[in-house]
Formats: C-alpha cells, sequence, structure tokens
C-alpha cells in the first residue's frame, strides 16, 4: 500500500471515530441524569453509607444497569463487585439466578421462578439483569424463505422475549420446514441472534408442548451452570424455561401455550401474547454479595489496545443519617444528591455511551465506596487493581459536579499551576476551547481539596489524574442535599467534557506523564 493511501485510510478512520464520539456525547443528557439521581438521592438509599443497606441498595442499582449495557464485570471472582473491610457475605445462586414476575406496578409481591426448579441460564448467554414485560414470540424465529416472521409487528425491545424450541411442524413429514428434518432455525444461536436484532433485554426457551410431553430442565450441556464469563458469546442473559413456568406465564395473559403452539403449527402463522406484568430476570454466575463495603467496577475493551486502560471514577456512598459534629442535623437522612450522587449518575451515563465511542484503550469505570471514611474504597482499588496499574494511563475523578453555574467547573491536577504532568494539563486545555469553558484551576489546590477525594491515592500510585468538580457549597454534608437543587445541564456539560477526556487519553500515543 503507498504512503497516499495508507495516510487516506487513516484520516477516515478518524473522522469516524470523530463521529462516533459526537454521538456519543449527544447521549449524555440533563433529563436521563435527573432520572437515576433522583432515584440514588431519594430517602429509599437512606443517604447511601459505606456497608449499610442503604449504600447495598445503591450497589445493585448500578450494577442493574451496567448489566444492561455490554460492560464486561471488572470485580473480583466475574462479578462487578470488589469487595473490601472484611468478609462479605454471598447469596446462593438460586437467589441469583432467577424470574420474578410482580403482581402489580409497585413491584412490592412477585410470583418466584427459581434456578432447577423453574429455568437454567444457558451457558453462552451473558450474566446480567433485565427488567421489563415478557412477550411472547412464537418460536422466535425469522425466515424469509419460508414467508414466516415471528417478530413482525412485535414490540420486541426491551422486553424480556419468551419462544418455543425447535419450529413449525417438526413431525410432519410434508412439512415446508423440510418434513421432519431440523433447519437452521431450529438453532438456540438463531433464537438469541434474533431475539438481539429485535432489541430483546432477555430471552427465555421452553421446550414445545405439543410434539414433548418431558418436564423440568432438559440434559445439555449449554445448560451446566455456574458458567463462565468467557464461554457467554451473546449480549444479552438467556434462560431455559420449564413448560410448567412458561404455562403459568400463558395462563397470566389468558392464553394456553400448548393451543398457541397448535395453532401455529396448523395455520402456518405466527402467535404472540404480552403478560401486562413488570417481570425482572437475573443472572449470575456467582451469588450476589451481600450488605458490606465494595467497590463496583465494570470495563469497556478497547478496540486497538484493550490491555492498557483509562480509568473514570466517582464514589457512591455518601454520610447516611449524618455524623454529630457534621454541618447537618445528625439522625436525619443526607441524601447526597451532589455529593456525590451527582459523579455517580454523569459516570453511569459514560458508562452506556461507551458503546458508541468505541474508544481505543479499555476504559475502567469505578464507583467507589467508603471515601466518606477516608477515601478507603479507592485505596483498596490501587493496592489491589483489578486491571494491571502499570498499565493505566490516566484517571479522571468526578466529586460534586451538579451545583453552582453551569461553567464554573473547579479542576484539579497534581502541581496545580504547575502541573506534575504536562500532558494531561494541555490536554485539559485543549477541552476548555472544544466546550467553550474556562476551567477554575486555583480553588481546588487553594482549599486543600486535592488530597480529599478518589483521585488522590491514584496521584499517590503515579497515574497521572485530574479531578472534576462544581466545588462546595452551604448544603454540603446536610440533610439538605437533595435532587431537587441540582443543576442537571451543568451535570451534562461535565459528563460530556468527562467522556471526551477519556475519549482522548484513550486514542493518545504513549503516557500522560
Amino acid at each position: 500500500m503507498s504512503l497516499r493511501w495508507a495516510a487516506v485510510l487513516l484520516f477516515i478512520a478518524l473522522e469516524a471515530r470523530a463521529d462516533d464520539l459526537d454521538k456519543a456525547l449527544r447521549t449524555i443528557k440533563a433529563a436521563d441524569l435527573q432520572k437515576h439521581q433522583v432515584v440514588l438521592a431519594s430517602d429509599a438509599f437512606e443517604g447511601r453509607e459505606a456497608g449499610s443497606e442503604g449504600g447495598h441498595k445503591a450497589a445493585l442499582y448500578i450494577s442493574e444497569l451496567l448489566s444492561k449495557w455490554g460492560l464486561e464485570p471488572g470485580g473480583q471472582d466475574d462479578t462487578w463487585f470488589q469487595p473490601f473491610g472484611g468478609e462479605v457475605t454471598y447469596g446462593d445462586l438460586a437467589e441469583a439466578n432467577a424470574l420474578r414476575v410482580y403482581k402489580d406496578r409497585t413491584m412490592r409481591s412477585c410470583d418466584l421462578y427459581k434456578l432447577n426448579e423453574s429455568l437454567m441460564p444457558l451457558r453462552v448467554g451473558r450474566a446480567g439483569t433485565a427488567t421489563g414485560e415478557i412477550v411472547f414470540a412464537g418460536y422466535g424465529i425469522t425466515a424469509p424463505e419460508y414467508e414466516y416472521d415471528d417478530y413482525k409487528g412485535l414490540k420486541a425491545k426491551e422486553a424480556i422475549v419468551l419462544v418455543l424450541d425447535h419450529e413449525p411442524q417438526e413431525r410432519d413429514a410434508s412439512s415446508r420446514w423440510n418434513g421432519e428434518k431440523p433447519t437452521k432455525y431450529c438453532d438456540w444461536e438463531h433464537k438469541i441472534s434474533n431475539a438481539e436484532r429485535n432489541g430483546a433485554a432477555a430471552l427465555m426457551i421452553v421446550l414445545d408442548p405439543v410434539n414433548h410431553e418431558e418436564r423440568g430442565i432438559p440434559e445439555h450441556d449449554g445448560l451446566r451452570w455456574p458458567g463462565d464469563v468467557k464461554e457467554a458469546k451473546c449480549r444479552i442473559p438467556v434462560v431455559y424455561l420449564t413448560a410448567d413456568a412458561a404455562e403459568g406465564l400463558a395462563k397470566l395473559a389468558s392464553k394456553s401455550l400448548k393451543q398457541l403452539q397448535h395453532e401455529i403449527d396448523t395455520t402456518g402463522k405466527p402467535r404472540a401474547f404480552r403478560v401486562a406484568r413488570p417481570a425482572k430476570l437475573s443472572v449470575a454466575y456467582r451469588g450476589l454479595p451481600g450488605k458490606g463495603q465494595k467497590n463496583i467496577v465494570a470495563i469497556w475493551r478497547g478496540t486497538d489496545r484493550p490491555d492498557e486502560y483509562v480509568v473514570i471514577g466517582a464514589h457512591y456512598d455518601h454520610v447516611g443519617f449524618g455524623r454529630a459534629g457534621s454541618n447537618g442535623k445528625a439522625g436525619e437522612i443526607h441524601n447526597g444528591a451532589d455529593d456525590n450522587a451527582s459523579g455517580t449518575c454523569a459516570l453511569l451515563e459514560i458508562a452506556e455511551a461507551l458503546a458508541v465511542a468505541r474508544p481505543r484503550r479499555s476504559i475502567v469505570c469505578i464507583w467507589f465506596d467508603a471515601e466518606e471514611k477516608g477515601l478507603v474504597g479507592s485505596q483498596e482499588w490501587c493496592r489491589k487493581p483489578t486491571v494491571p496499574m502499570e498499565k493505566v494511563v490516566g484517571m479522571i475523578n468526578l466529586d460534586m459536579i451538579g451545583r453552582n453555574e453551569v461553567r464554573d467547573i473547579k479542576v484539579g491536577v497534581e502541581g496545580g499551576t504547575h502541573p506534575k504532568y504536562p500532558k494531561l494539563a494541555a490536554l485539559m486545555r485543549e477541552a476548555e476551547r472544544v466546550f467553550q469553558v474556562r476551567f477554575d484551576w486555583d480553588t481546588i489546590i487553594n482549599q486543600n481539596l486535592i488530597q480529599r477525594s478518589d483521585h488522590w491515592n491514584f496521584m499517590q500510585a503515579g497515574v497521572p489524574a485530574t479531578f472534576l468538580s462544581g466545588g462546595l457549597h452551604g448544603d454540603y454534608h446536610t440533610e439538605r442535599d437533595d435532587a431537587d437543587k441540582i443543576n442537571y445541564p451543568k451535570e451534562e456539560l461535565i459528563g460530556r467534557i468527562v467522556l471526551w477526556l477519556a475519549h482522548r487519553m484513550a486514542a493518545m500515543e504513549g503516557a500522560l506523564k
């Protein structure tokens, strides 16, 4: 290849990446930030104190979202979590692998379908949690040559899809489906990929009842659980459901699974139904951790240098019910909307956007616990990193980004106005030009805040790091730090700046030192 053509191809590749980044930046929206923040900064989470029940609920909320977005678990034992500060008890597999069909929209009580009794995950499916209504999509087949499509006209996007195993007219020698010989549409691979193409959040396969009278879970190598994250080949959770469980779901929609299969086989036309109740399908390689201190770690693998990393962090804990001697009233819930549900939610939006941004290096997203107890979670990660620390090229920390004026953005870099890492400082100066803002480079240094958030442990470990914040305010560490006081357009702007910075860090040649 000539140098000229090589240069042209490089230009095209860079332009394509720029388009990806621009699309990704636009996915970070104030409305989505507010949606998450109103939840995490509500009284239901009791101030998210590290190790508390409220902190545990926050960790599960974050990890369930990550399960939907295609990131890779980066914690201990192929989970999202890095427990610390003593033993964290784990639940059993049956608790972590289940289908819950709720009685109503309050989601307070449910019918529970358990591992081994009612379902078994497929080893090729990914771990994760899917929430939505259950939709029956016949055999889950799209076969143009047979003029047959179970998904035609069906709203399967973000639904938990239920399909029959095998194919229509399985035991009919005169069937247009190759007689009694199975076609490629019998394969689980087709049913799974077809569900993915149609936007399903998860897939449930059940043995077709007309031609098979067996009950329970079939004996199959692909149904040995727990699986291994390395075996997962598809993007959604997939389980095999027993016939009794599936028939029970059909009854909730006043349908009969056996009758619907008979109608499909005799008419050659698809049949469908929807269970108009919220449901949640959970699949996990091991039991979920219980209450206790834990970081949450997710990885988006880079396209070019997957074994090099940029870390983006935010602490998700707060001070619970306050403390004697703090700014607020001890005993009242301190919701910590700005400190640090703001950074937590911005990092969630960034994590979701990574699939569109397609960074060259891998991005590690870490929600740190126990920051309020002395930067304990980030200290633990730096002491026991879940990726090689020598491969971490840079770190960005988000803490209290939701208050004060939109363009009042304070940044912290080691050395202040005489930065220790000039490449990092130059990149941040470029961000000022791109986003037409002027960072406040002095306040964090002058107020001795540089050592008071999780970036500090990375700086101490020799990783070039920066800290973005909206700064202190009168509601800091009080019961008044609530979601209705947040400047969501400011969070949107800072979230986009951080994604841009991380994407550029992931693309730069060499280290930021």
